[in-house]
């Protein structure tokens, strides 16, 4: 499934707001409060999965999604495999 037909799709709307309310409105990494953004722990383009599955998905701030990608906010590339082992907790 592509992007466009998942973060267009009501299902994902739903699946995003269960996530920002289980995670408390704060990032699962840092504990940063403010705006979130949704992170899929398995890749789009690698997972055969359900985009939409909540147990998959986790609320990060901006920062700790550039680092979950391996990057920083100017591009440099950061420890990417340290974030996703935390992620996965």
């Amino acid at each position: 499934m592509s992007r466009r037909n998942v973060y267009g799709r009501r299902a994902w709307r739903r699946a995003r707001a269960a996530v920002l309310r289980r995670e408390g409105g704060r990032c699962k990494l840092c504990g940063h409060a403010g705006r979130l953004e949704i992170h899929h722990l398995d890749p789009l383009w690698r997972s055969s999965g359900n985009p939409f599955d909540v147990e998959r998905l986790v609320a990060i701030c901006r920062a700790c999604h550039f680092r979950a990608h391996g990057k920083s906010a100017h591009g440099a590339v950061v420890g990417a495999d340290e974030w996703r082992r935390e992620l996965s907790r």
